[in-house]
């Protein structure tokens, strides 16, 4: 399986996915989008397409012209029936590139807080457990796009993730983070940290267990061998 990793941050890998991809035989290629802007490879070439995040806004284009381009490439992904997972800055661009708005979230949303999944009759989408703790770190959310499911929700934020058909899936939270990468993203962010309805401080943060990290990780086997296994 060949796969391009979409990353934005240096600190915004693929975390703990890259060790599922490897025990899998994936082949990863990276496009760091803050070291080379222009040259993004022929989606062509490869299996599936993943989305990181990053701290940017997908309407700063203007700031950012990748963002165009990254948004036409994730449609062409989706229209040659690649996989594609997206995360955080990754499910909004998913969602940009097919025409939903992205915008402010009435709450900034950063911590550790549960999700839900939505009430659906379809029995063909992704079902995650109820409730479930995952880690947040945003201030914006997107419309669900036509033509997919709306999967995930929280007190804070209705639109936390949604699928389209069997290859695409968004996600507004992170799954795929560990104690250190998340350590890390609280040393580079934490004048965000100011303590809030859904803003944990540092210290809260820093506190998250072993265990909630690995009900996290389990979660996050059950989604990639939902995603890329079929």
């Amino acid at each position: 399986m060949e796969i391009l990793v979409f990353q934005h941050h240096p600190l915004e890998g693929l975390g703990t996915i890259k060790h599922w991809l490897e025990s899998h035989q994936a082949s990863i290629t990276y496009h760091k989008f803050f070291e080379d802007h222009y040259s993004i490879p022929n989606i062509d070439d490869y299996d599936a397409l993943i989305i990181m995040g990053g701290p940017m806004s997908v309407n700063d284009e203007e700031e950012h012209p990748w963002i165009t381009d990254a948004a036409k490439t994730i449609k062409r992904a989706i229209d040659s029936n690649k996989k594609v997972l997206g995360i955080c800055l990754g499910a909004q661009l998913i969602a940009k590139s097919l025409g939903a708005i992205v915008k402010p979230n009435q709450h900034k949303e950063i911590g550790l807080h549960p999700i839900s999944p939505v009430n659906t009759s379809n029995t063909n989408v992704f079902t995650f457990p109820n409730p479930l703790n995952v880690i947040h770190w945003h201030s914006q959310t997107f419309d669900i796009p036509l033509d997919t499911i709306h999967i995930a929700q929280s007190e804070a934020c209705t639109n936390q993730g949604f699928q389209m058909g069997k290859n695409v899936i968004g996600l507004q939270f992170h799954l795929e983070l560990d104690k250190d990468s998340l350590k890390s993203l609280v040393q580079e962010f934490k004048d965000q940290l100011i303590q809030d309805q859904y803003v944990h401080n540092e210290g809260r943060i820093n506190s998250i267990t072993n265990e909630e990290f690995e009900i996290m990780q389990k979660s996050l086997v059950y989604l990639l061998n939902y995603l890329f296994n079929k």
